[in-house]
C-alpha cells in the first residue's frame, strides 16, 4: 500500500487536463485531489512551495518529502512532462503515486494498487510509455455516474460535474488522502 515515507522524497502525479473549459470535469478527478491535499496541508500549517513552468505546476511540501505534479499537457499526453520532471529529481518507483478518474468504478468508491490500470485511460498509457516502467502506484478515483450509460466514456469524462455530485467526489477525495498520509 502506497504510504508518505518521510525518509524518501515522494511523488504524486495528479492527472487532468489543463484550462478553464475542464476545471470541473470528471477527467480532472486528478487536479481535484492535488487541490484539495494542498488545501488540508495548508490547514495544518505545513510549508507549501508552488513553482509554476511551461509543462507543470508542482507544489512541494518540504516537511512531507512529497511533491504534487500536476502535468499542463494534455491527458493523452501526460507522461512528458512528468518525464521531464524526473530528469531532475530522482523518485523511487515505490514512492511514486499516479492519481487519476476510472470510469470503472462507481463514484463514492476508489482502489489504491500497485502497477494496476483501469482497461483503457490514455494518461495512464502516456505516463508508463514514456517512464518506461509501470511498477508504482496508481490511486483510481471512480467517477461513474451514469445510469444508463447512453453518453459515450470520452464524452462523460468531459463533462461538467455536477453541484449533486462534486460533493460526493471531494469526499471521497478526502477518505483517500486519510489512507496516504
Amino acid at each position: 500500500m502506497f504510504k508518505i515515507d518521510l525518509k524518501q522524497d515522494n511523488l504524486i502525479i495528479a492527472l487532468g487536463n489543463p484550462g478553464k473549459r475542464y476545471d470541473n470535469t470528471w477527467h480532472n478527478a486528478g487536479f481535484i485531489f492535488a487541490d484539495v491535499l494542498t488545501g488540508i496541508l495548508e490547514e495544518q500549517r505545513l510549508t507549501i512551495n508552488t513553482k509554476e513552468k511551461d509543462e507543470y505546476l508542482l507544489t512541494t511540501i518540504s516537511e512531507l518529502k512529497l511533491h504534487v505534479l500536476k502535468p499542463y499537457s494534455f491527458m493523452n499526453n501526460s507522461g512528458t512532462p512528468v518525464k521531464k520532471f524526473l530528469k531532475f529529481k530522482e523518485i523511487a518507483a515505490a514512492n511514486i503515486l499516479l492519481v487519476h478518474d476510472d470510469l470503472d468504478i462507481s463514484l463514492g468508491d476508489y482502489k489504491l494498487s500497485l502497477a494496476k490500470s483501469p482497461k483503457a485511460h490514455n494518461g495512464v498509457t502516456s505516463v508508463e510509455r514514456e517512464l518506461g516502467f509501470k511498477d508504482f502506484y496508481r490511486l483510481r478515483i471512480g467517477v461513474e455516474t451514469r445510469v444508463d450509460r447512453v453518453m459515450s466514456g470520452s464524452d462523460y469524462v468531459l463533462s461538467q460535474i455536477s453541484d449533486k455530485h462534486y460533493p460526493q467526489l471531494v469526499n471521497t477525495i478526502k477518505d483517500t488522502i486519510t489512507e496516504i498520509l
